[in-house]
């Protein structure tokens, strides 16, 4: 992604039509209709009394302030565009590092994604993530505040809570309760909660809060919402999908516990590239790789 001063002009045209839809940027066409509908009468009338009714002194003293306007509110959008860029550009630049930190993480742990869950919000830096390896049974968790990411096992995930606006609103206890997803209505009861309460019609709080059987992790906060949002708004419908397929991760994670992590199985084929490794070696004879050779063809043959 560009910097702002490196976006050439079809770029910055677009970018302009997209602040347009997105911020309150004006387009040239409605800034005009907006000085001529409201300001140029009165401006106007302004110039004739400065110009003491003077009409060629008039028109004069209503171009420069025009001109100043114009200018002021050109200079303003452009400042406008600018910072709507950079917010867009700093929300890149801290998702890239952030997804780059996680992979070293990952290669380094030898953790491969088979399954992966994730939410990111428009307004807010980063994303809440739930990555699953199937292979050796672990997990790994990491929230939009942090750039972390901690690896644990399957079986070291003792519980977890979703948590609305300091409720406890359903538990992995629940079993079945949990595996339709979660439904979080409007104000009014919450179904599938440990018990019928009543909601009010903002939520200002909303998160998973995990515990671990783990001595440096012993608990991990999934925050959605932090600030206030109406019930029947679309953004916080999106939230609450996001956070019922967080709940079906962990539910697979704490369901698939005590199955233990498939072992690789070596390959004929390797297993004769390594002996013929040996034999080159001279780390075995030739007879002992001959016997070995012949065993292994034979258990292939077999299989």
């Amino acid at each position: 992604m560009k910097e702002f001063n490196e976006l050439d002009d079809y770029e910055l045209k677009e970018l302009k039509k997209e602040a347009y839809m997105n911020t309150n940027y004006m387009g040239h066409g409605e800034r005009y209709i907006v000085l001529l509908s409201f300001m140029t009468p009165i401006i106007f009338l302004l110039s004739f009394v400065l110009a003491s009714f003077n009409i060629i002194v008039t028109l004069l003293i209503f171009s420069i302030i025009m001109f100043i306007i114009l200018t002021t509110i050109e200079l303003f959008n452009d400042y406008k565009l600018e910072k709507y860029y950079n917010e867009k550009y700093d929300k890149y630049m801290y998702k890239f590092k952030k997804e780059e930190k996680i992979k070293k993480c990952f290669s380094k742990e030898k953790f491969t994604i088979d399954k992966e869950f994730i939410y990111e919000e428009e307004k807010e830096y980063g994303f809440n993530a739930i990555y699953v390896d199937d292979k050796s049974k672990r997990f790994a968790v990491t929230n939009k505040y942090d750039d972390n990411c901690a690896i644990m096992n399957f079986s070291e995930l003792i519980d977890f809570k979703i948590v609305d606006d300091g409720n406890i609103i359903v538990g992995s206890n629940l079993g079945n309760a949990l595996i339709g997803g979660l439904l979080l209505g409007t104000t009014g009861a919450i179904v599938g909660s440990q018990a019928s309460r009543t909601i009010s019609k903002d939520c200002h709080k909303l998160e998973i809060q995990i515990l671990l059987n783990n001595v440096k992790n012993p608990s991990f906060t999934i925050q959605f919402i932090n600030y206030s949002i109406d019930r029947d708004n679309e953004s916080y419908e999106k939230i609450v999908r996001s956070v019922s397929d967080f709940v079906s991760a962990l539910t697979y994670i704490k369901n698939n516990a005590k199955s233990k992590p498939k072992k690789e199985k070596s390959s004929s084929a390797d297993k004769l590239k390594e002996l013929k490794q040996m034999y080159n070696d001279k780390t075995i004879t030739k007879k002992e790789y001959e016997e070995k050779k012949k065993e292994i063809m034979e258990k292939f043959m077999n299989e």
